[in-house]
């Protein structure tokens, strides 16, 4: 089950994407935005993250940028994650 700070996460990392995607948003706006979700994906455990970000949104575009994390991580570091999904 995830935290009350996953959740928040996730609400926030929804929030960004739904901006970033947003026509109303500045090239200045989603430059600072690509900072944070890079920040993010640089973390060790982001793949961990992203993992429970994919279980929980309904969101196309965190999915989206959850995929992109865990294939960056796994080809850059070498590391191979084994999930167990339950339905």
């Amino acid at each position: 089950m995830a935290s009350h700070s996953s959740d928040g996460d996730l609400k926030a990392l929804e929030g960004l994407m739904g901006e970033f995607f947003s026509p109303r948003a500045t090239n200045e706006r989603k430059r600072e935005i690509e900072v944070m979700l890079d920040n993010f994906s640089r973390q060790k455990d982001a793949w961990r993250r992203c993992l429970e970000f994919m279980a929980a949104t309904q969101s196309h575009y965190v999915c989206m940028f959850a995929l992109n994390t865990l294939e960056v991580g796994t080809s850059a570091g070498g590391l191979i994650v084994y999930a167990s999904w339950s339905f």
